[in-house]
């Protein structure tokens, strides 16, 4: 007896049911850099007695030049959002799928583009004071701002396709990994040579439902984080 009273219900109509993660979003944060006081010891470790918006600037324009390199070595094209129409609510992801992932027929993995955009997020600014001595002073406070963010697209070689990574280029550099559980299924479904059917992001007809669940269960925090892992390296360690 199934626990879900729906399908304990109406069981004599349905060929199969399975339960998956779909559209996952896990977020990553340096969590120090939440903290002003802790920003303050980063840049003195860095050799930094200034705690200005142009020294905060500099890690921005590391990131910026890494990444850059990075698009080069893969040979991937870095876009403007703004510039090839933009967009909200998903616009990103069918803009990717319409021009890279509908001709990817390949396995393993492959990074597609990355896409650029300003989004309002939250991050570190500094303000400047001037004391009654006539001495400058600087001091960090958050705020919100636009700030620009990185999307990296792949098809990765076991959570399969599309993913992306995701990094926003000012502190606190907070990070994002995408990846959809139906994906993963779908390799593990052609690897066993399955046959299903997909409307949109459900499976409607697979031919043995067993192995469907089977590869749903084995999708955990282990196996993500170490794709994370693995995928972040060249990007994100700079």
């Amino acid at each position: 007896m199934n626990n879900n009273s729906f399908i304990n219900q109406f069981s004599e109509n349905i060929k199969f049911h399975y339960t998956c993660f779909d559209r996952v979003i896990i977020r990553g944060y340096i969590r120090n850099f939440f903290s002003m006081a802790c920003v303050v010891l980063f840049l003195k470790a860095m050799g930094f007695s200034k705690k200005t918006n142009g020294v905060i600037r500099i890690f921005t324009d590391q990131l910026n030049s890494h990444i850059s390199k990075q698009a080069e070595r893969f040979g991937v094209q870095i876009h403007w959002w703004p510039s090839i129409g933009g967009g909200v609510n998903g616009a990103k992801q069918k803009f990717f799928e319409n021009i890279y992932a509908c001709k990817f027929e390949g396995q393993g993995n492959h990074v597609f583009c990355i896409l650029t955009d300003k989004e309002n997020v939250r991050t570190v600014a500094s303000k400047e004071f001037i004391t009654k001595k006539g001495k400058k002073h600087h001091v960090l406070y958050k705020c919100r701002k636009p700030v620009k963010q990185y999307y990296i697209y792949f098809h990765d070689s076991v959570l399969g396709g599309p993913c992306y990574l995701k990094i926003s280029s000012y502190l606190p550099f907070p990070c994002e990994f995408y990846f959809n559980g139906h994906n993963y299924i779908k390799l593990q479904l052609d690897k066993k040579g399955v046959s299903y059917k997909m409307k949109e992001n459900a499976f409607t007809h697979v031919s043995e439902p067993d192995v469907l669940n089977q590869a749903a269960k084995q999708i955990n925090g282990q196996l993500v984080q170490q794709r994370i892992d693995y995928l972040d390296e060249p990007f994100f360690q700079v």
